[in-house]
């Protein structure tokens, strides 16, 4: 694998000058051409710099105004998991947590909820279950009795262009 070594009389490429050009303009800030690959890419960092200073500040802002800590961490992979999952038992529905607090609040109240059932609850919501399976499996095979079948000659194309002769 050859590698590439950069030296100061390599003039930018044209990609680093329209990455410098658009971060500049988004960073509000005026630059000088680059003579060189390692000026744009001081030029691209310093630019970096500035959007992240900028998007802090924004960020602070907006959670000062809406009264919330800066950083509050969001539910996690494992927590959303166990949500659904507690969920997809109970026949519950849950509204989405936007913190990894509320998340937590909401699978001790599914687990208390779901510790709670009697042997007979849990019958019943299997028997429920059971039915909706059998009435959705009745419905399916009265569709394939009735489905329609289609003769080579009747269709042209494949895939996507497939469509009726």
């Amino acid at each position: 694998m050859a590698t590439q070594t950069i030296t100061r009389d390599t003039s930018p490429t044209p990609r680093q000058l329209a990455y410098l050009r658009g971060l500049a303009e988004r960073a509000g800030k005026t630059y000088r051409v680059p003579k060189d690959r390692a000026q744009a890419n001081r030029a691209i960092k310093a630019c970096l710099k500035a959007l992240n200073a900028q998007s802090t500040d924004i960020d602070a802002n907006l959670q000062e105004d809406a009264g919330t800590e800066p950083s509050v961490p969001g539910p996690t992979a494992k927590q959303m998991r166990t949500l659904r999952n507690l969920a997809s038992r109970l026949g519950e529905t849950f509204s989405m947590p936007a913190t990894s607090r509320e998340a937590s609040q909401e699978i001790k109240r599914m687990i208390a909820r779901d510790r709670a059932l009697t042997p007979q609850d849990r019958d019943e919501m299997r028997a429920g279950d059971q039915f909706w399976n059998d009435s959705w499996s009745e419905e399916r095979d009265d569709l394939y009795a009735v489905g329609v079948r289609f003769e080579d000659d009747e269709i042209v194309g494949y895939g996507a262009d497939a469509r009726f002769a």
